[in-house]
């Protein structure tokens, strides 16, 4: 029986591989992309959206700093942030207007 399963999340990265049950070997076929704040098609369409990008200047990428897109909460102003530009939901940030 010959089955496929896919699925993506946010930065979650997905591949479909192929296995052969008479020599063992499995190949992958696809990988997909990490949609990561940084990728310049990503951060338009956040920044298209309304929302905010943050990149951390070099210094701070090799202490493992990375890109985020930021919320901002408007009763407090706080300042939150997800390492991805896509996701299913985070109750924090709510919904982009």
């Amino acid at each position: 029986k010959n089955q496929i399963y896919v699925a993506n999340a946010g930065d979650s990265r997905s591949f479909i591989a192929t296995y052969n049950r008479t020599t063992k070997q499995t190949d992958i076929v696809y990988v997909t992309r990490e949609d990561k704040p940084d990728i310049p098609e990503e951060r338009s369409r956040v920044e298209s959206a309304g929302g905010m990008v943050y990149i951390p200047p070099p210094d701070r990428v090799q202490l493992g700093a990375s890109s985020r897109v930021v919320y901002v909460d408007k009763n407090t102003g706080s300042r939150n942030g997800l390492a991805m530009s896509r996701s299913i939901g985070d109750w924090a940030a709510g919904v982009v207007r």
